[in-house]
């Protein structure tokens, strides 16, 4: 049997994390999820992923620092980072639907 790639999500809303992990579920990954940085940490620290999906916007320390913190470290500095940030608009007045044109 193969084993699965791990993925840590780091997300404090829970609705959020559920939808992602069982979207990886269902695509072969296995999730781990962490609420916020402690918890991630503490994951970190028993398993390295193969994959760490980040949200920017934590309680606490935010996942930019955590990000860097870990990039920092020779043990977790070879892991794939993606980091969840609010998305900003291509454009002033935004798009179709948008109300901007």
């Amino acid at each position: 049997m193969k084993k699965m790639p791990m993925v840590l999500i780091v997300e404090d809303e829970p609705a959020i994390a559920e939808l992602i992990a069982v979207n990886l579920r269902h695509n072969g990954f296995q999730p781990v999820w962490a609420e916020d940085g402690v918890s991630a940490q503490r994951e970190l620290d028993a398993v390295l992923p193969d994959v760490i999906l980040l949200d920017w916007m934590l309680p606490g320390s935010s996942g930019l620092m955590l990000a860097r913190k870990w990039r920092a470290d020779a043990r977790q500095g070879h892991s794939h980072h993606h980091a969840d940030r609010p998305r900003r608009r291509a454009r002033q007045g935004g798009g179709p639907g948008c109300g901007g044109g």
